[in-house]
């Protein structure tokens, strides 16, 4: 088995290799619930020993083993995708189960770099509806294909034949009309948000962007932008790739056009202005180098509490006194309690004074036992 890598670096890039291991991780999953379906598509294709078969947008190869049972050791299957990473993990799969008839090439869908008149079928899982121009893509397939070839893709329909998507969507509208709000505007897939083609500078600064920053939604903010610049991408199929909402895509992408670069970056949130402005913080410290009085105060000295309250009266804020502590603290200034000093006419004041001291020391460590003894 063969695993070439054609196309740009940035199509190369499209997929990093957690996205793939991510999408590989379901397989067992994606196998079940599009068993039948795919069946379906490669009957539609009438395979048979022996045809060689184009895969479009192969991913990790699901389908690509199984037409290649069909068409057998004399047949041949080109898997092609966008993503590196993800026909990597469709080699080793292959190689895993044996299959030698198996080629995988990156490849843009749009723009398919191989001969005229080459394959006996084309086949495309959940592919086609998600490429930029399908139009396009339908000339390039029908180019490859030889006289009397076969195209067989599984697409989504609409939601009157999609189950899958017109259920839910039949709940949201019933939930939103309860709310008092309608969705106006139905549809299988919405019209695709055009980004304009960008500039060398501007590819350079998503390019580093998503390199080098290290906030995880930032960088998933700058890959939505180059896949839907860069490569054309719609929303639902960068959503697909991202692991996001259709709608989350085209709001940063709106964001995107409308600010550059800057609109991905969050914004501030709004909240309350902050209380200790630097008014305040001015005139707390003029006043607690004032006296009380002096400021018409009745008292002669400054604890914290009163000087929340007088500020409180004086700004129309109030903080705590724990507040107050740490805004003086910030200035160089700390209150201490007050220090009372008794003094005496008596000379000796001071000599008795510590006599008392020492005498009610004493007479603490002084213990008495009234606890009757006996003798043996």
């Amino acid at each position: 088995m063969a695993h070439e890598q054609h196309g740009s670096p940035s199509q190369r890039g499209t997929w990093r290799s957690t996205d793939a291991a991510q999408w590989q991780h379901d397989v067992e999953r994606r196998r079940q619930d599009f068993a039948a379906a795919t069946r379906r598509m490669l009957e539609a294709a009438g395979l048979k020993p022996g045809d060689h078969v184009l895969d479009i947008a192969a991913g990790t190869g699901d389908q690509s083993l199984v037409a290649a049972r069909l068409v057998g050791p004399s047949g041949s299957i080109l898997a092609t995708d966008l993503s590196a990473d993800m026909l990597t993990i469709a080699a080793r799969v292959v190689q895993q189960e044996g299959v030698t008839n198996i080629t995988t090439r990156v490849m843009d869908a749009q723009q398919l770099d191989l001969e005229d008149d080459t394959f006996d079928a084309v086949i495309c899982r959940l592919g086609l509806m998600l490429l930029p121009d399908p139009g396009q893509a339908l000339r390039a397939i029908h180019r490859v294909l030889k006289p009397g070839g076969k195209l067989a893709a599984l697409v989504w329909s609409s939601p009157k034949h999609n189950p899958l998507w017109s259920l839910p969507l039949s709940t949201v509208k019933q939930l939103l009309r309860k709310c008092g709000r309608l969705v106006e505007k139905e549809g299988a897939m919405r019209t695709p948000l055009k980004l304009p083609v960008p500039t060398a500078e501007e590819v350079a600064a998503l390019d580093h962007l998503y390199r080098t920053t290290r906030d995880a939604r930032l960088r998933t903010r700058a890959q939505i932008v180059l896949l839907a610049a860069e490569q054309r991408l719609t929303a639902p199929a960068i959503a697909v790739m991202v692991r996001e909402d259709d709608q989350t895509v085209r709001n940063w992408l709106k964001r995107y056009r409308a600010e550059g670069i800057d609109g991905l970056h969050d914004r501030p949130m709004p909240g309350a202005p902050p209380k200790i402005t630097p008014a305040y913080a001015a005139q707390l410290v003029a006043a607690v180098r004032r006296r009380p009085r002096s400021l018409g105060q009745p008292y002669s000295l400054w604890t914290l509490q009163r000087l929340a309250d007088y500020l409180a009266e004086q700004t129309g804020i109030r903080l705590s006194y724990e507040t107050v502590r740490l805004c003086l603290k910030r200035a160089g200034i700390v209150l201490s309690r007050p220090q009372h000093t008794i003094s005496s006419p008596d000379p000796e004041y001071a000599v008795k004074k510590k006599r008392s001291k020492t005498r009610a020391t004493a007479s603490r460590l002084v213990t008495t036992s009234t606890m009757p003894t006996s003798s043996i």
